[in-house]
């Protein structure tokens, strides 16, 4: 009682439903209890201000949706599988994992990526009907674990009756994007590289360069992939089966470095990401960075400059497009 008096009946109950599944012994923690507080205060206040912003809003049209908003929605349903999965297994804690921290972590990409478009009537009009998506998913996923906020989250939302009553969010597959999910990986990634040669310099960035793999690269990357879906493959193995190609042939030397580079790192990835980027092929990299040039040259309030690496030769100054890897565009930044 003193504990629900001083922390709230809420996070107390999200503290002990988090650190144990129902039939584990719950370990109460007053610091979990007090950031669990803080964080729900964080979340009833920003849903709060969302529904006032957004209202009803409609579902948005797949013309109006770009690629964070693909993405969002995508992951989205990733998220909602997951807590159904585990909700049906009565595994409490791993169901507020997924609705809670990991959707929470893509929620935060998401307005980070959109910030720079919200500003446009048209961008923020669709922007809002994706977050009325996620909060009217998010609320009816955390009702039975933080009822009392769910509820007034969703009389602000305009939800029809109680949320306890409500239907569960179901996943929908048709808005599962693949495409969208690594090309934000791409994204993501490229940023994260960006950031970590900015801090080891610790230049202040006028210009950033990147430079996209080269199409043999891509070429040899992706029989890499298809060799290894489902075994481990060795690098002799890989250059013997690119050597077949005449093209490939005069770039001997270099796609031996270059294999030898990937085939780690391509032999740790699991099956599904193997499947997944063979899937979508070698054109998302260079088309991903391109629709995120504004985003990029906001974050880091320098031109951005996109270049293959086989256009790269008047662009060049440092000699740093030949690390272009796929996935992994080379960087120089001046």
């Amino acid at each position: 009682i003193e504990s629900i008096e001083k922390f709230g009946a809420d996070p107390f109950r999200l503290s002990i439903l988090a650190t144990a599944e129902l039939l584990q012994d719950a370990d109460f923690s007053p610091t979990l209890a007090k950031s669990m507080r803080d964080r729900l205060e964080r979340f009833y206040r920003f849903w709060e201000e969302i529904a006032k912003t957004v209202g009803n809003a409609t579902k948005p049209s797949k013309k109006s949706l770009t690629l964070p908003d693909r993405w969002m929605l995508s992951r989205l349903q990733t998220h909602i599988k997951m807590a159904t999965e585990a909700m049906d297994k009565l595994e409490v804690r791993k169901a507020i994992h997924s609705a809670l921290y990991k959707l929470d972590q893509d929620f935060q990409w998401y307005m980070r990526r959109t910030a720079d478009q919200r500003e446009d009537p048209k961008r923020r009009k669709t922007v809002n009907q994706v977050l009325r998506e996620i909060s009217d998913a998010q609320v009816r996923m955390l009702s039975p674990v933080t009822p009392h906020i769910c509820e007034e989250l969703w009389e602000k939302m305009g939800g029809k009756g109680f949320v306890s009553l409500a239907t569960w969010p179901t996943s929908n597959e048709t808005k599962i994007d693949v495409k969208a999910e690594e090309s934000e990986a791409v994204i993501e990634g490229t940023l994260e590289d960006t950031l970590s040669i900015i801090k080891a310099t610790n230049i202040t960035p006028k210009k950033i360069h990147y430079y996209t793999a080269a199409p043999w690269k891509w070429k040899a990357y992706l029989v890499t992939l298809e060799k290894s879906v489902s075994t481990k493959v060795a690098q002799g193995e890989i250059i013997k089966e690119l050597l077949k190609d005449n093209y490939m042939k005069k770039m001997a030397k270099a796609l031996a470095k270059f294999v030898g580079e990937i085939i780690e790192d391509v032999n740790r990835m699991s099956t599904e990401r193997k499947q997944r980027q063979l899937h979508i092929g070698a054109k998302t990299e260079s088309q991903s960075l391109k629709e995120a040039e504004a985003f990029l040259r906001q974050e880091f309030n320098a031109e951005v400059a996109i270049f293959s690496e086989e256009d790269s030769k008047r662009h060049d100054p440092k000699n740093r497009a030949q690390l272009a890897k796929p996935y992994r565009p080379a960087i120089y930044i001046e």
